[in-house]
C-alpha cells in the first residue's frame, strides 16, 4: 500500500510541475517506457531518491509504467514502439 501511495505522490508532483492529468492528452509509449527504465537504472546504480521530487525512483518508474499501460489500453494511437518490419 505504501508503494501505491508514493506513486500517488509522484502523480501530485507531476500535476504541479506540468498540469493535472496532462498525461491523458497522450504521451508516446516508448517515452514512458524509457523514463521508467531511467528511474530503474538509477536504483540499479545505487540512487534510491529522485533529487528533484524527493520521491523514490521506483515510484516514478511505477507511474511511468502505469501511463504506458493506460496509453496502450485507451490511447493506442500513441503506441510508437518500433516493430520488426517497420521502415
Amino acid at each position: 500500500m505504501e508503494y501505491v501511495e508514493e506513486i500517488a505522490q509522484v502523480l501530485a508532483f507531476g500535476a504541479r510541475k506540468y498540469e493535472a492529468h496532462n498525461w491523458r492528452k497522450g504521451i508516446g509509449v516508448s517515452r514512458n517506457i524509457a523514463a521508467a527504465l531511467r528511474h530503474v537504472f538509477k536504483v540499479m546504480r545505487g540512487e534510491n531518491i529522485d533529487p528533484e521530487s524527493g520521491l523514490h525512483h521506483l515510484a516514478h518508474a511505477g507511474c511511468c509504467l502505469m501511463f504506458a499501460w493506460w496509453t496502450l489500453k485507451y490511447r493506442p494511437q500513441f503506441d510508437d514502439r518500433w516493430r520488426d518490419g517497420d521502415a
